[in-house]
């Protein structure tokens, strides 16, 4: 309570997060993810939260499949691949090298609600 008004609690969740770093002698890869997130405020009294923010995995992270990457030098992704809302990952040189290696940026987002005008 701040100069006698309360004021509303914004609470937030974020569930199945998770982190990979892999690497080869050409590549580093980095991923990361989030299988749900969700942001609520909630006012005076009982009022119940209000949901401002919502994403969710399209599929239940419980299904996962094994990713057969080969034993090629130039790739170094995690061996699962998830189903979550948000997908990220990041894979670039580890140093000069004599031929081209691409730098990847993949980006995934599952489905997402925002409420924008909370009453």
């Amino acid at each position: 309570d701040c100069n006698g008004k309360q004021h509303p609690i914004v609470s937030s969740l974020f569930t199945g997060t998770y982190f990979a770093w892999t690497w080869t002698q050409e590549i580093y890869t980095l991923a990361l993810g989030i299988d749900g997130a969700s942001v609520s405020l909630k006012g005076n009294g009982r009022v119940k939260p209000v949901p401002i923010f919502t994403g969710i995995s399209p599929i239940s992270s419980k299904s996962l499949k094994l990713a057969n990457v080969g034993n090629s030098p130039g790739k170094a992704f995690p061996e699962t691949v998830k189903a979550g809302w948000l997908k990220v990952t990041v894979q670039w040189p580890s140093g000069p090298l004599t031929h081209n290696v691409p730098t990847l940026l993949h980006a995934a987002l599952g489905e997402t609600f925002v409420l924008v005008d909370p009453k």
